[in-house]
């Protein structure tokens, strides 16, 4: 009959410190997925997820030479893909003031796109930001 070695409580904790069980690893695709909704969430603070999606699509399409896009693309597309600034309708330019024989009195680089003319998710996080800090005020 085989005898069983007894271990103390103390040998025990430290046995299962050190064997701790890590968390199964996410599925990839679930990843990515995950990745996707962020960008596609910090989209919405300049244009509406009908534009941000027709521009990631297209973008998506153009990553997969014709093929139908994986999810890497899709992620990929997702933050690479820009749309028409809101602010100074792709111009670059923000104007405002009074119209005076057509033209506006006052103008500046669009602080919206940086001078652009559209915007990309560096764009959408630091636009959130400064909402949000207009918001606190």
């Amino acid at each position: 009959m085989a005898t069983r070695r007894k271990t103390g409580k103390k040998k025990m904790a430290a046995l299962l410190k050190s064997v701790q069980m890590e968390a199964p690893p996410k599925n990839h695709v679930e990843e990515l997925q995950l990745q996707f909704r962020i960008y596609q969430r910090n989209s919405g603070v300049t244009c509406t997820k009908e534009e941000w999606m027709a521009a990631v699509t297209k973008l998506a399409h153009e990553y997969s030479k014709g093929e139908t896009p994986t999810a890497q693309q899709w992620v990929d597309a997702a933050r690479d893909a820009t749309v028409t600034c809101d602010k100074c309708g792709g111009t670059g330019t923000y104007q405002w003031g009074a119209c005076v024989n057509g033209r506006m009195t006052h103008s500046g680089t669009c602080f919206r796109c940086q001078g652009k003319g559209r915007q990309g998710q560096d764009d959408f996080k630091r636009n959130y930001g400064h909402n949000m800090h207009l918001r606190v005020i």
